[in-house]
């Protein structure tokens, strides 16, 4: 419970400061820096949420659950999260299209995997 309040303050923090460095007209380095680690933040999140959902089912029915349909949850998860910011005044640059938020998904989803095995 701790841990999830945290990384919503963290979140929270990150998508306020690109917000205001956008407001004060900082170079695009800088707001597309912060930017990109808050939708690469989004989507990791997303993909702990989809893998916690997933063990959480998988111990209930006593099934595995597919890796698409933990893509699908992920998704939604993603879509969830950009909407909620919006509310707040904050615009992510994530394309809502499946294949693309797909494609983006899988990639942040290698590059864990890969800093996990290849520290």
């Amino acid at each position: 419970m701790t841990e999830a309040i945290l990384i919503g303050i963290c979140g929270i923090c990150i998508a306020g400061i690109g917000y205001l460095l956008k407001k004060a007209k900082v170079k695009g380095e800088m707001t597309e820096l912060i930017t990109s680690a808050l939708e690469r933040f989004v989507m990791e999140r997303a993909i702990n949420a989809a893998e916690a959902w997933a063990e959480k089912l998988e111990k209930k029915i006593g099934e595995k659950i597919k890796g698409s349909e933990k893509m699908k949850k992920a998704i939604e998860l993603v879509k969830s999260a950009k909407e909620n910011l919006e509310k707040l005044g904050i615009k992510l640059d994530i394309s809502l299209e499946e294949e693309v938020l797909k494609e983006k998904i899988q990639a942040v989803f290698d590059k864990i995997k890969e800093e996990l095995h290849h520290p």
